[in-house]
């Protein structure tokens, strides 16, 4: 149980030694879905990438309209004075003069300014999610008129929770509105594997 807010602030040392050998390692970049993605939003054909991902990695290939769910793991923030740090200064840390005139090197889990413990601004497995992303991603399922899903089994329960919003938001425009008998959205999955909830074709 690394991801966990319990881990950081019973070993922060620990839990950096983690962050910075797991999740920061040398040579991660975009990959071909990362850059088609950012590519049809330039063109034009998508509106909104919602992913649960931490990575930054559609920042990276171009993406501008990005809600990321869990936050974002490429930017850090210290827990007491919320000073800002970028992947570099949390991974590389940095060196100081103490009181003394002489230089040490600090690492980049210790906040230069107040001491206190620097975190990636992502949502530990222990933590809710952020609550402005949360609902702006609720409703842009609601206004949606085609959801894809990539690379997701459906199964961690905040997608599976905004799917239902996208189905529901569908339902109830049909329902109550009596326009047409077969629902004007549909939900197209291209997975690598099937999940509970996938499903190739409209609803």
């Amino acid at each position: 149980k690394k991801f966990y807010r319990e881990y950081l602030e019973n070993d922060p040392k620990g839990f950096y030694d983690f962050y910075t050998s797991q999740m920061m390692r040398e040579g991660i970049k975009p990959n071909i879905v990362h850059e088609v993605l950012a590519k049809l939003e330039e063109r034009g054909l998508i509106n909104l990438i919602i992913t649960q991902n931490i990575d930054g990695l559609h920042e990276a290939a171009g993406s501008k309209k990005v809600i990321n769910l869990h936050g974002d793991g490429t930017k850090f923030y210290c827990v007491h004075c919320r000073k800002d740090y970028t992947a570099e200064e949390y991974k590389n840390g940095y060196d100081v003069v103490d009181e003394n005139g002489e230089e040490k090197h600090i690492d980049g889990y210790i906040c230069k300014d107040c001491g206190s413990i620097v975190r990636p601004a992502a949502a530990f497995y222990d933590e809710p999610l952020f609550l402005p992303d949360a609902l702006k991603a609720e409703q842009a399922m609601k206004d949606a008129d085609k959801v894809v899903v990539l690379g997701s089994s459906l199964t961690v329960n905040t997608v599976k929770a905004l799917l239902y919003t996208f189905i529901i938001s569908r339902i109830s425009f049909k329902f109550n509105f009596y326009i047409d008998k077969k629902l004007k959205s549909s939900i197209i999955t291209l997975n690598i594997y099937k999940g509970e909830y996938a499903c190739e074709k409209e609803w």
